[in-house]
């Protein structure tokens, strides 16, 4: 049975892009929660785009599943998050949108995980 691959190439491009993304939000964002906003977005991305572009699966199915759902939510987090920049924003309404999203995101990555494909 193969295991799953770790590419370190494509990690550390994904955590350099993405902490380069967390650092625009922080310079950009109206809100007077700029860092926790800058951390928090580059956080999350960077572990999204970790298990989209940092992780190979042996099996096809499920390599093309986790990296379809990854980048979806990839997305998703990245368009919300751009809207949050440009709007003033209550810090514990930003962190229930992004829990409900990521944590979504993690529940579906472990169902393909768990699924015999």
């Amino acid at each position: 049975m193969d295991k799953i691959k770790i590419n370190i190439v494509q990690t550390i491009l994904a955590i350099g892009i993405n902490v380069i993304i967390g650092f625009a939000f922080y310079n950009y964002a109206h809100t007077e929660y700029k860092l926790i906003f800058g951390i928090a977005t580059g956080i999350l991305l960077t572990i999204i785009s970790f298990l989209m572009m940092g992780i190979s699966h042996p099996n096809a199915k499920t390599n093309l599943n986790t990296k379809t759902v990854s980048g979806i939510f990839y997305v998703i987090i990245l368009v919300t998050n751009l809207i949050f920049m440009f709007i003033n924003f209550k810090l514990p309404i930003f962190i229930i949108i992004n829990g409900i999203i990521f944590l979504t995101y993690m529940s579906i990555y472990s169902a393909i995980q768990k699924s015999r494909q």
